[in-house]
């Protein structure tokens, strides 16, 4: 009997606790709420049939028997939580085991910035210089203090700049948080610096250029309407600029109608989609490089200049007069609409595929495919189509009726190309005659990679990946950081009131009533 009335002024207290705690939640969020009337009545309902039963008078008995119980009870509270304190404080120290549980994965470490740290051969020191000596990003501490673990040629250390003025001056650091890196080789000593952007890519990317110790150089063929690349507009490439710059590579601009051929010192070139036709001497030029064992990356794109197909084929690449159309479904309406941005997941086993099962998104994209009689002419060339659009789609050529006033489309076995289309077509040759072998990679699409297309899913790793593997640099195949975002979901206002119901206010009033009436229970 008296276990019982203990449970039920118990239970009166805890009803009234989170009654008040509703109550301040109604205020604050101005909704009305009946849980909170239910609560606070049920508790004094509770504590005034106690009270009628002769409770006090039960405590009062009760109470100098219990004290010593109390006394126990509270030392075995105290050791528990030493014992948690200590744990967290080892779990602080030491990463024993960590789980990313964002769907972007955004607390993980890219596979790029572990191949990368993981293979460094010769120590790199980075320094970071912050005033007061302590980094006050905890973005970018947890960054470096997780890549130094990667490998232990990768050393890192806070610099405060006005205690050592001899290290700044030394150092030539004119900012406060700002990275620098020191690589140490027997050939002599390499350094560079980064500061106001401190993200994992940044950092990777200075790793790159201090291990790169020769860049390659790409020339980017302009002079035919070609995208700018220092265009920060929407349709520019600023964006991809960038990402390539921060593979290691050097980029420079190229005029074929004042250089008339492609310099000896090219590793590759870029060809993106012209929107006026190259003069004949300038095919020329593209395809003798081509022939001669160089490589390269081209860009075609649907009612653009043909020169991108006329100088491909002769490689064993065919770039269709035509649109990729897919079907897609549309979960808000519950049926099928038609769209010219496919999603590509399809891939083909290759070097530039190799472990990559993310999709990208291109836009207004063309046919691309391997010419089977090239490639049974010619031995030892290799043509693979490296990506294609899903099942649902096909390669419309009627193009008209898709860029008119009324765009309508419908896939005519008997001339258009079903899907999955290919989309992208690498070509491989080697030759003992050079030391590199010839390489070509060819899109259907040239949006795919303007600023705003770059960063859709994963479109800048698969490029990257392919202009990598044209360098003949596989281990630049890879996926990389970036600015990715966290994982959200939108709720209403209702579903929040029974987020807030039920994980404050029902299941931990049930749980401590459940723990009172334990602990009343014991003998």
């Amino acid at each position: 009997m008296k276990n019982k009335l203990n449970l039920l002024a118990a239970s009166g207290c805890v009803c009234i606790v989170f009654g008040l705690i509703c109550l301040t939640w109604v205020v604050v969020s101005k909704v009305d709420s009946s849980l909170t009337y239910l609560e606070l009545g049920v508790g004094f309902l509770m504590l005034i049939v106690w009270l009628f039963l002769g409770g006090i008078k039960n405590r009062k008995t009760e109470s100098n028997r219990q004290l010593s119980q109390y006394s126990w009870h509270i030392l075995y509270s105290v050791l528990f939580i030493l014992v948690l304190v200590a744990l967290n404080y080892i779990a602080q120290r030491e990463t024993l085991f960590s789980y990313d549980s964002t769907e972007q994965k955004i607390y993980t470490l890219a596979p790029q910035t572990v191949g990368i740290c993981s293979g460094l051969e010769n120590p790199v020191t980075i320094s970071a210089f912050f005033l007061g000596g302590k980094i006050d990003d905890f973005k970018l501490l947890d960054l470096l203090q997780r890549i130094s673990k990667l490998s232990n040629k990768l050393t890192w250390r806070v610099v405060d700049p006005e205690k050592e003025p001899v290290l700044v001056e030394k150092y030539r650091i004119k900012e406060n948080k700002t990275l620098h890196f020191l690589l140490q080789t027997p050939q002599g000593n390499r350094e560079l610096q980064i500061s106001q952007i401190l993200t994992e890519q940044e950092i990777v990317n200075a790793l790159l250029k201090l291990s790169n110790a020769s860049q390659k150089k790409v020339y980017y063929i302009f002079g035919h309407g070609e995208t700018a690349l220092d265009d920060h507009t929407e349709t520019g490439y600023a964006a991809i600029t960038k990402a390539i710059l921060g593979e290691g590579v050097q980029l420079e601009l190229l005029n074929l109608l004042e250089a008339k051929n492609i310099p000896e010192d090219a590793d590759a070139i870029i060809l993106a989609a012209p929107k006026r036709e190259l003069l004949n001497y300038e095919v020329q030029a593209v395809t003798d490089y081509l022939t001669q064992g160089g490589s390269g990356i081209f860009l075609a794109e649907p009612r653009g200049a043909s020169s991108v197909a006329k100088i491909v084929k002769d490689f064993g690449i065919l770039v269709g007069n035509n649109l990729v159309v897919e079907q897609q479904l549309l979960k808000e309406q519950g049926g099928l609409t038609l769209s010219v941005m496919p999603v590509i997941t399809i891939y083909m086993p290759h070097a530039v595929t190799q472990n990559f099962r993310e999709g990208i998104v291109f836009n207004l994209a063309s046919s691309v495919q391997q010419d089977t009689e090239f490639v049974k002419k010619y031995k030892g060339v290799e043509v693979v189509e490296l990506a294609l659009s899903s099942k649902r789609s096909w390669a419309e050529t009627k193009l008209d009726l898709i860029f008119g006033e009324n765009p309508t489309a419908a896939f005519e076995p008997s001339e258009d190309l079903k899907g999955p289309v290919p989309v992208i077509v690498g070509y491989e040759k080697r030759d003992a005659k050079f030391k590199a072998p010839s390489r070509i990679v060819v899109f259907g699409d040239e949006h795919f990679i303007n600023n705003v297309n770059v960063r859709q899913l994963y479109n800048r790793d698969f490029f990257l990946n392919a202009l990598n593997w044209v360098l003949s640099n596989e281990r630049g195949i890879t996926i990389r950081s970036g600015t990715m975002r966290a994982s959200r979901a939108k709720i209403t206002p209702e579903q929040f009131y029974y987020m807030f119901v039920l994980g404050v206010i029902l299941i931990p009033q049930l749980l401590i009533m459940l723990g009172v009436y334990i602990w009343l229970s014991r003998d």
